[in-house]
Formats: C-alpha cells, sequence, structure tokens
C-alpha cells in the first residue's frame, strides 16, 4: 500500500512538472522570455529512471498530455486555464516584414489613389451644383421676363385689333355723313323726315367719343389710326424679337451645360482607364 501511494504521488507531481513546463513555456512564447524553469520535483523524477515509465493502465493516456484536455493517469480530466493558452497576436503590433510587403504597399497606393478619386468626384460635384443652381436661376429670370413679354404681347394684339376695327369703322364714316347731310337737306325742305333725323342726333349726345370724331376730318383720323397701327405692328415685331434673343440664350446655356457635362464623364473616364492600366 504504501509504495503504491509513492507511486501515485510521484505520478502526480510528473504531471504538475508537465503543466507547470507548458504554462512556462507559453508564456514564455507570448512574452519573449527565455526558457522556462522546470520544477525540481520533475527534474528529480526525469532523473530516475525507473518513475519515467508511467504504469500499465496509463498507456492509453500519455499521448494526450500537454493538450487543452489531457486525462491523467489516475482518470482526472486536467483543463488548461485561460492563463495557459498562448495569446494571438494584436492586429496593431504587425511585424515590420507585412508592413514592407509588396502587398501591403499594393493596397496603401489603392487606397491613396481611391482617397484622390473621391475628392475629385466632390469637387466636381461642388462645381456642377454651382452651375446648375445658375443656370435656374437663369432659367427662372428667362421664364418670368418670357410671361411679361407674352403679356404685352397679347395686350399689343388687343390694341391692334381694336384700332383695325376703329380704322374700318372710319373708313365707313364718309358714307354716313354723306348720307346725314342728305337728311339735313331734306329738313330744311319741310319734308316728313325731322323724325328719322333726330334719332341719329339723340345716339350721338349719347356717345361723346363719336361726336369727336365727327369734329376731326375723315383723312387725318385714318392717318392716325394707320400711324398708331404701325407703331403697334413694330412694338409686337421688337416683343418677337426679345423673346427669340430670349430662347436662344437658354438654347446656349443648355449647350454650356452638356459640354461641362461631357468634360467631366471624360475626366474620370481618363481616371477609370488609367487606374486600370496601372493595376494590369
Amino acid at each position: 500500500m504504501v509504495a503504491e501511494r509513492e507511486a501515485k504521488v510521484r505520478q502526480l507531481e510528473l504531471e504538475i512538472g508537465q503543466l507547470s513546463v507548458q504554462y512556462h513555456r507559453n508564456k514564455g512564447v507570448g512574452e519573449g522570455s527565455s526558457e522556462p524553469e522546470v520544477s525540481p520535483a520533475y527534474a528529480k523524477f526525469l532523473e530516475d529512471p525507473g518513475l519515467t515509465k508511467p504504469p500499465a493502465s496509463a498507456g492509453d493516456h500519455s499521448g494526450r498530455l500537454g493538450s487543452s484536455r489531457s486525462v491523467t493517469s489516475l482518470g482526472h480530466t486536467l483543463v488548461e486555464s485561460a492563463l495557459t493558452w498562448p495569446s494571438l497576436p494584436s492586429p496593431q503590433g504587425a511585424s515590420p516584414r507585412f508592413a514592407d510587403s509588396p502587398e501591403q504597399k499594393g493596397w496603401q497606393a489603392q487606397v491613396t489613389e481611391f482617397k484622390a478619386l473621391w475628392q475629385a468626384t466632390k469637387v466636381e460635384r461642388d462645381r456642377l451644383t454651382e452651375f446648375v443652381t445658375v443656370l435656374q436661376k437663369r432659367v427662372e429670370d428667362g421664364n418670368s421676363k418670357l410671361l411679361e413679354s407674352e403679356r404685352k404681347l397679347q395686350e399689343e394684339r388687343q390694341r391692334a385689333v381694336l384700332l383695325e376695327q376703329h380704322l374700318e369703322k372710319m373708313r365707313l364714316e364718309p358714307g354716313r355723313t354723306s348720307a346725314a347731310q342728305r337728311a339735313a337737306s331734306r329738313s330744311k325742305t319741310g319734308l316728313p323726315a325731322s323724325n328719322a333725323r333726330h334719332k341719329p342726333n339723340g345716339s350721338e349726345r349719347k356717345d361723346p367719343s363719336v361726336a369727336q370724331l365727327s369734329n376731326v376730318p375723315a383723312e387725318s383720323r385714318m392717318e392716325e389710326l394707320t400711324t398708331r397701327l404701325a407703331i403697334q405692328v413694330e412694338e409686337n415685331e421688337m416683343l418677337k424679337a426679345a423673346l427669340g434673343s430670349a430662347l436662344r440664350g437658354k438654347e446656349e446655356d443648355f449647350r454650356m451645360y452638356h459640354e461641362t457635362l461631357g468634360q467631366v464623364k471624360g475626366v474620370f473616364l481618363q481616371a477609370l482607364r488609367q487606374q486600370k492600366a496601372d493595376k494590369h
């Protein structure tokens, strides 16, 4: 019984020494330390060749010592704690050999190129945004001027129509004046047509404009109306010319906008081709 207990004690000392060696080895790998120290019990056990041989019942478990989960000869399950595991290398502490590798340099070059392209894209975006804002403002101003010109054109057309109607009335006026003169001569002779003559006089009193126009000679009135009509036609032509110039200005603005977009597209396509050529 005493010999068996001593064998068990020595076996436990052996296992404890192996675990301590493994712990110091893992600790030395993580901290860059020197070789671990060996416990005196384990050294003494190694010096005794008769004790290094494990018992027959522990033959199946001796190959599993040193793993993360091992079984002793006595049936005990030994599990390594987190302190005995080797720590993973920190991503920040990359080795200088990896930092100087061609792959790392290629990645850094691509990142720098992408940053430059992004900055150029941002500048072009700001430039196009400002250009579009200016174009929108000019389009709004042009639309307001166009509406004002259309309104004036409609007013001038209405005035021209009224002048044409008035001119037609003035052309028919000589026939009416001759009829009025004949009626006046009949009234002087005492014919019963006096009642018919007084009816137009009442209408003339109701409409003062007709009375005023009747005082002006027909030829001078026609000349005046013709002059005013010519002025209105000239104003209409000027409005049409202003509208045409405004439309041409808008077409020029849109042409410039499309040219700017084409230039920006060309710059980006050239940058992409250069990037693909650098990769190959």
